[in-house]
């Protein structure tokens, strides 16, 4: 790590600061009204070794996203989290769509939903398959028209009711 020499400054640090080398922080850092009105732009790599909290929207302007997570929570700090899904924008933010209908408790398909809806109506259902066989449990919850059991002896029943 460059070490750099620092000088105390009192008073306002508005204006142009060039750092060569590195810096690193041990208290914490706080900006504000400073750059409210420019913001931050950091011109090579950036990397928080803590928690990162972004309270407003947050876009990633990435050729692909990677997500080392098995598991994505969506819907998490919604005022009404029942409904979500993830949308392929074909332009004008909107697009098919995989989504969570909770007035039927069944994941679907939308072929156009907007990037700012609130709530769904799926175009179709994708079926769920309860195999016994498996070590599945035909449950209540998957009893739904179009979805498809087969039974411990190998028969295949489909819901239409």
């Amino acid at each position: 790590m460059a070490l750099v020499q620092w000088k105390q400054i009192d008073g306002d640090l508005s204006g142009s600061r060039v750092l060569t080398g590195s810096l690193e922080i041990s208290g914490s850092l706080t900006v504000d009204s400073l750059v409210a009105n420019t913001g931050v732009t950091f011109d090579n790599n950036l990397r928080v070794g803590g928690d990162l909290t972004v309270d407003g929207d947050t876009f990633i302007n990435s050729t692909n996203l990677l997500v080392k997570d098995k598991f994505i929570l969506l819907n998490s700090g919604s005022a009404d989290p029942d409904e979500g899904g993830l949308i392929i924008d074909e332009g004008n933010k909107a697009g098919h769509a995989f989504v969570f209908d909770s007035n039927t408790s069944r994941f679907g398909l939308t072929g156009s939903l907007a990037a700012g809806a609130t709530s769904v109506t799926p175009d179709a259902f994708i079926p769920a398959v309860v195999d016994e066989n498996s070590g599945h449990t035909d449950k209540t919850e998957y009893q739904k028209p179009g979805n498809i059991k087969i039974d411990s002896s190998g028969e295949v029943w489909i819901y239409v009711e």
